[in-house]
């Protein structure tokens, strides 16, 4: 497969450059939750290979692609995640996660490699329903546990809600959360 810079449809200058504003890779297919609305099959339970995504990364950057988001399943579970982060060097990196594993360690090892921010999900306030939305009863409290080591290390934090008919109504206290602990917030309907 051999990506082309003139199809690529969410292309931006950035100053001289003219690249993708970001690509999103699944790297591994591991994951500590059973999402009802996840499309990844983690029965597979495996990470890309690594000569395949030095293949991809070499490509993004002849293509100046300018941000690569890393997830999965679960990216701090890939066997390989210290490998990619130094082969995604150059890049704007961010971790697209849960949060269940941002524990101060990762968050050192994350810091180190030049990740600049976390994506962390969080669907709810609620406590119930986030970890019944993820089928994981640790879910909520390490997701918040998470984004606290990740903002402590120096990491940008960025709460990443996925919407539906379950939380519609929790957008704007999820928001005004945001806001309070000095995160940014998105949605995804």
């Amino acid at each position: 497969y051999k990506l082309n810079n003139n199809i690529l449809t969410d292309n931006i200058f950035w100053g001289d450059i003219n690249g993708p504003t970001y690509v999103y890779l699944e790297i591994t297919r591991r994951c500590n939750c059973k999402c009802e609305f996840c499309q990844v099959n983690d029965a597979i339970n495996k990470d890309i290979d690594i000569n395949m995504y030095k293949y991809i990364i070499k490509q993004l950057q002849e293509i100046n692609c300018f941000e690569i988001r890393l997830g999965g399943g679960e990216p701090l579970l890939s066997n390989k995640l210290e490998e990619i982060l130094k082969l995604s060097k150059g890049l704007s990196i961010w971790i697209c996660t849960n949060g269940i594993e941002l524990n101060k360690d990762t968050c050192e090892i994350l810091k180190k490699y030049g990740v600049v921010g976390v994506r962390v999900s969080l669907d709810s306030l609620n406590k119930e329903l986030h970890n019944k939305i993820r089928h994981n009863k640790m879910a909520f409290d390490k997701a918040i546990e998470g984004m606290k080591n990740a903002k402590e290390e120096g990491l940008t934090v960025c709460l990443s809600m996925t919407i539906g008919a379950h939380n519609v109504n929790e957008i704007e206290r999820v928001k005004e959360f945001a806001n309070k602990n000095d995160y940014k917030f998105l949605t995804h309907f």
